[in-house]
């Protein structure tokens, strides 16, 4: 589908969430945070969640939904679990806590959740250099891996020489140095053009680390970040840690600022962005979206959240009113989560989905930036 201007960064790629909706429903979503890891109090949260969804899902999908939660509410900040009447279909664990703890039962599963969580996930490249070579570890959305460049260490473990011919070794350690850093700077251009890398993080030698600068193509120098620690185990791999993750949160951060900036710039010229409910199901209707931005309050579906309508077989048939889709000729009408409908609408015709705060402009807590 054509479009026109500047996109906005969003989560195109839904995976496997887009065979969710292969299915009828009713869905059961259970979001929730690891307050308290303890066994006492994990026991007494999942006994919590079992009487949420008692009346919702037989017996035997209860229990799984309950195992499924309790093996992995441990492992992450949160945890997101969908559910059926035929099983458990999605267990998303979160590298943040929910702002909201909800249990939503519905025609449709409430995904914003996990789409916000997998739009924070930033690709990066750590490199841990010192005069003998790097290690290096990157990771993106697809999963993580590790590579190795090591270099001549001749010059640099050779007992230094002295009088006339110190600066002839001297000068044979510079170049082995230079090269090593050639080697790395290549290897580290390389990953993260690859991983379309948003940050470089860096630790080590601060010689090795100018020279590598110095070396990097100008893109991916202006991706680096220095950060403690070093390429040998020296107490300081949870500060390296920690600043790692204060980048990301900064990059993630910086996505969702320009997406706003962008929603207003469109706005305000009138041209390519509409908010509010119906001006965006009409966006959907005519497949002008590109990017939908949404915020979702996780409300069960009464006061906090309007209900929409959806034609389970034509992805673009939504609509706020019934009679829409009934003039429409649609044979089978569901009602959903005003959020639920417009992100499932997204999903599957493969438009952009930006999870949002809540944002003046963003009025009914949606609104979307449009391809024409």
């Amino acid at each position: 589908m054509k479009r026109s201007g500047q996109s906005a960064p969003a989560l195109h790629d839904h995976g496997e969430l887009r065979n969710l909706y292969d299915r009828s429903g009713p869905f059961v979503t259970v979001c929730a945070n690891r307050s308290d890891p303890t066994p006492r109090h994990l026991t007494s949260q999942l006994q919590g969640i079992r009487d949420g969804v008692g009346g919702e899902l037989a017996q035997a999908v209860a229990d799984e939904l309950i195992d499924a939660l309790g093996g992995s509410l441990g492992d992450g900040e949160g945890i997101v679990a969908v559910a059926d009447r035929s099983g458990v279909l999605l267990v998303e664990r979160l590298s943040a806590p929910l702002r909201h703890e909800a249990i939503i039962t519905g025609a449709l599963p409430a995904l914003a959740p996990v789409i916000e969580s997998r739009q924070s996930i930033v690709p990066f490249v750590v490199v841990n250099v010192d005069r003998r070579g790097a290690d290096l570890f990157w990771s993106d959305a697809d999963g993580a891996g590790t590579s190795s460049i090591d270099g001549d260490d001749t010059f640099i473990t050779k007992v230094q020489a002295g009088g006339w011919s110190h600066r002839r070794f001297q000068q044979r350690a510079e170049n082995t140095w230079d090269h090593t850093a050639h080697e790395v700077a290549d290897e580290v251009a390389r990953l993260a053009d690859s991983i379309a890398a948003r940050l470089i993080a860096v630790a080590g030698d601060v010689r090795m680390t100018e020279m590598l600068r110095k070396r990097l193509p100008r893109e991916s120098a202006a991706l680096l970040h220095e950060v403690p620690g070093g390429r040998s185990e020296d107490g300081s791999g949870q500060h390296r840690d920690d600043e790692i993750r204060r980048w990301v949160r900064n990059a993630s951060a910086e996505d969702a600022v320009a997406v706003l900036r962008l929603f207003d710039q469109e706005l305000g010229q009138n041209d390519r962005a509409c908010t509010g409910a119906e001006d965006t199901f009409d966006a959907i209707r005519q497949a002008r979206v590109d990017t939908l931005l949404v915020h979702d309050p996780l409300d069960d579906g009464g006061d906090g959240v309007r209900r929409a309508f959806f034609d389970p077989d034509e992805p673009n048939l939504v609509a706020l009113g019934r009679n829409t889709l009934d003039e429409l000729r649609c044979a089978d009408v569901r009602a959903a989560r005003m959020p639920d409908v417009a992100i499932r609408a997204c999903v599957l015709t493969s438009a952009g989905i930006r999870v949002v705060p809540s944002a003046p402009t963003l009025a009914e807590g949606v609104g979307a930036i449009l391809r024409w």
